[in-house]
């Protein structure tokens, strides 16, 4: 997760893969256009025999300034079950999604060049394109850590999972 935030990880649950698929199915919310289940399932997308893609959705807390509506997280999430000797291996990949990975590229590439632009400057205001790409992108990979953290715990809750 060096420059691209992304990450892989395996789960080990005692279900047989069926019962790991019904769990999992039991918690999706197939995809639609107007956002994720209202019924309050934390992911979106889908799940096939032995593969799943996934966005995690959630609603905005209650007292939260805005209004009440479904959100879907801009990460996503694919993942394979495969037999194992204890039950369901469970192999997962969490990316963010291509086109929030290209505006973020877009944005990053003209702070930058801002950046370069400025250096020979001796005025102290010239590094502030490059304290706020730094500042941006530690804000992207500290909200994708907290959002690996929400899906390994929703993912191993739901299928009686531990890590591998």
């Amino acid at each position: 997760m060096l420059l691209v935030p992304y990450i892989r990880f395996t789960l080990l649950s005692a279900k047989t893969p069926e019962e790991a698929r019904a769990a999992l199915e039991a918690k999706v919310a197939p995809p639609r256009q107007g956002g994720p289940d209202p019924a309050g399932r934390p992911f979106v997308g889908t799940v096939a025999k032995d593969r799943f893609k996934l966005a995690s959705a959630r609603l905005y807390p209650e007292g939260s300034r805005v209004p009440r509506r479904p959100v879907v997280s801009s990460a996503v999430v694919e993942g394979a079950l495969a037999r194992h000797p204890r039950g369901t291996r469970i192999a997962v990949v969490l990316r963010q999604r291509w086109a929030t990975l290209a505006v973020i590229a877009v944005w990053c590439a003209v702070t930058a060049g801002m950046a370069i632009a400025s250096l020979p400057s001796e005025e102290p205001v010239a590094l502030i394109p490059a304290l706020v790409l730094l500042v941006v992108y530690a804000a992207l990979l500290r909200g994708f850590s907290r959002e690996v953290g929400r899906v390994k715990a929703l993912l191993g809750e739901i299928l009686a999972a531990k890590p591998l």
